[in-house]
């Protein structure tokens, strides 16, 4: 689900580690991003297997206990 956040969209966010997603494959991990367009910062969260690109990236720290969500340029 899509949702708004305080976020600024720019460096890194610490986000809520309540978020989570029953996965129904054991492969996929549940992912927490934010896209930005113009002013607009919205959170989502999906289930998603780390060894395909998400958006045209590779997840990075996937298995980090840390919740945070770092920007990264170049998304599709």
């Amino acid at each position: 689900d899509e949702q708004q956040t305080t976020c600024t969209g720019t460096g890194s966010c610490h986000v809520e580690c309540d978020r989570t997603a029953i996965c129904p494959d054991e492969d996929e991990v549940c992912v927490t991003i934010w896209r930005k367009k113009d002013d607009n910062v919205t959170f989502d969260t999906v289930c998603h297997n780390p060894a395909h690109k998400l958006y045209g990236l590779m997840l990075e720290d996937y298995n980090s206990s840390k919740c945070e969500m770092k920007e990264k340029k170049g998304m599709g």
